[in-house]
């Protein structure tokens, strides 16, 4: 919706509704984080429409700040992970890595699959003596799950 908004503004007003949706949205996050907050007292703000809006419009920066320390939907993660390796590899760290040890925990060749991409995406970002920690823990960890075994075995 918000793709095809930007398409319906015209250039002069498109700053003011880029302000008013950021506004909008960042009111309904907070109406949403009041309710949650009677069930759930720990609660985190959910950013990801606001999240996904920056990653769309290139602010990368701007998405990891207000991801900071808030709730995220896991496909918006993966997205702020792909978008920020390059200024924040750090960010990307913090998601890819409980992600792989997700989908190699959940079985089956599709999520072997995912977790070995996942994977390639994170060993680039990691120092030589941690990537090699990393591959050893997942090594031990699965050792009963040969598919996933023989995926990784060639890094």
């Amino acid at each position: 919706r918000y793709v095809w908004l930007l398409n319906q503004a015209k250039k002069p007003q498109l700053a003011s509704w880029q302000q008013r949706a950021m506004a909008h949205l960042c009111e309904v996050e907070e109406r949403d984080l009041t309710r949650r907050k009677i069930r759930e007292p720990l609660a985190l703000r959910n950013v990801t429409m606001r999240v996904s809006i920056l990653l769309h419009e290139n602010k990368i920066t701007e998405a990891v700040t207000i991801a900071t320390g808030a709730t995220l939907s896991n496909h918006v993660a993966l997205l702020l992970a792909d978008q920020a390796r390059k200024l924040h590899p750090d960010i990307s760290i913090r998601i890819y890595r409980p992600e792989i040890f997700q989908q190699a925990s959940l079985g089956g060749n599709n999520s072997y699959q995912q977790a070995y991409a996942l994977l390639e995406k994170l060993l680039p970002l990691l120092a030589e003596s941690e990537a090699k920690a990393l591959l050893n823990e997942l090594r031990t960890r699965f050792k009963a799950k040969r598919n996933f075994i023989a995926l990784i075995a060639p890094l």
